[in-house]
């Protein structure tokens, strides 16, 4: 498949999936990297429901299996709300929530 192709591809995906909001979070395998897996989790500005980054984690797919992420998940989660909590103060972070 071209790259090109495999752009249009991705780009339909990430338009039509509602299930990491719906989640809360996203896994991949092998998307940007051979051999990659990675499961993110968005970091909302205090008090809203506006993403002001994610937190994520990444590895060879042979470690990083699904069950690997369900693991880290809460860990992730709760990195998460702290950095939203410790961000509320930063005047970037306040732009990005109003």
């Amino acid at each position: 498949m071209a790259t090109a192709q495999r752009l249009r591809v991705r780009c339909a995906s990430y338009s039509v999936s509602s299930r990491p909001r719906a989640l809360g979070y996203a896994k991949i395998f092998e998307t940007y990297g051979a051999g990659t897996s990675a499961i993110a989790v968005p970091i909302f500005g205090a008090g809203s429901q506006r993403p002001i980054g994610t937190v994520s984690v990444a590895g060879p797919v042979i470690r990083m299996t699904s069950e690997v992420m369900v693991r880290l998940l809460p860990e992730l989660r709760e990195a998460a709300t702290a950095i939203a909590e410790v961000s509320q103060d930063l005047p970037i972070f306040a732009e990005a929530v109003s």
